[in-house]
């Protein structure tokens, strides 16, 4: 049984959004980074296990695991105002403040239109010369893919145009 977990928390304008996944008791939450009180609540469908989210230009994609959806809210008021199908699993989402960046657990990173969610480009993930599976949440910082490897304690560091690690 799949414990519920913070999946992703990403900070925007200074404010902090958490994912949280679980079927049956997932939701999306705008908190005060100081306090940890939550300032917004929003309560997803229990059919969906939420992972992974991002913001880019004032909307907040929220992958779901299986299911095969994005949902898209707009970051101000957190309403739900879209949703895309996804044709992969949802592990993780990031930006590099032009495409949305996604992984579905397996070696690749697809860089997607965050206004079609169509795949621009994938990359494969490689670890001295080897596939490097299971990679779950990302984030871009400074101009690199940080993700971990699912069920590991590894975080790698990805180029995002060669995907070596």
């Amino acid at each position: 049984m799949w414990k519920s977990h913070i999946i992703m928390m990403p900070l925007h304008n200074g404010e902090l959004y958490e994912t949280t996944g679980q079927y049956g008791s997932s939701s999306i939450r705008k908190v005060d980074l100081k306090s940890g009180r939550v300032l917004n609540y929003v309560p997803v469908d229990k059919k969906y296990f939420v992972e992974g989210s991002c913001v880019l230009g004032g909307r907040m994609y929220v992958l779901t695991w299986m299911e095969k959806v994005c949902f898209v809210y707009d970051i101000a008021t957190l309403k739900k105002i879209g949703e895309f199908r996804n044709p992969r699993e949802g592990w993780g989402i990031t930006t590099d403040g032009k495409s949305l960046i996604m992984s579905d657990g397996s070696s690749r990173i697809y860089y997607l239109d965050p206004l079609t969610f169509m795949e621009q480009k994938s990359v494969e993930v490689t670890l001295n010369g080897k596939k490097n599976n299971y990679i779950n949440e990302l984030e871009f910082i400074d101009g690199k893919i940080w993700a971990n490897v699912y069920t590991t304690d590894t975080i790698i560091i990805i180029n995002p145009k060669s995907g070596v690690v």
